[in-house]
């Protein structure tokens, strides 16, 4: 069984502005087959290697590309923070476990990329 670290780690406050190779290698560990439910659009979304990116630019940073499952939805990007949110609240494939927050705990904070 693979266990998902259900809240954003200190690690990924730290590499999410790092474009280096070991930056993509933990965010790529720690998201990839993971699912999440996009409540506006109503799609289940499936993370793989390929769709976790570094964007370079001011409001930069690692990035995760969502796939649908709907055939022609379009592919859309949110940041880490964003993720691990809904990859709380969706069901994940046989094998994978979403550890949660303590309630109350920092661990339970979502984080704007800009602030970072």
């Amino acid at each position: 069984m693979w266990q998902f670290i259900g809240w954003t780690e200190d690690w990924e406050k730290d590499k999410f502005k790092d474009s280096s190779t070991v930056a993509r290698a933990v965010f790529i560990n720690k998201y990839k087959d993971t699912a999440f439910y996009l409540p506006d659009t109503g799609d289940t979304c499936h993370v793989d290697d390929g769709g976790i990116q570094f964007l370079r630019g001011q409001s930069g940073g690692w990035t995760i590309y969502r796939n649908s499952d709907k055939p022609g939805v379009e592919e859309e990007s949110l940041t880490p923070f964003l993720a691990v949110q809904l990859i709380q609240d969706t069901p994940q494939a046989v094998g994978v476990r979403v550890e949660r927050p303590m309630p109350g705990s920092d661990d339970e904070q979502s984080y704007d990329p800009d602030a970072i």
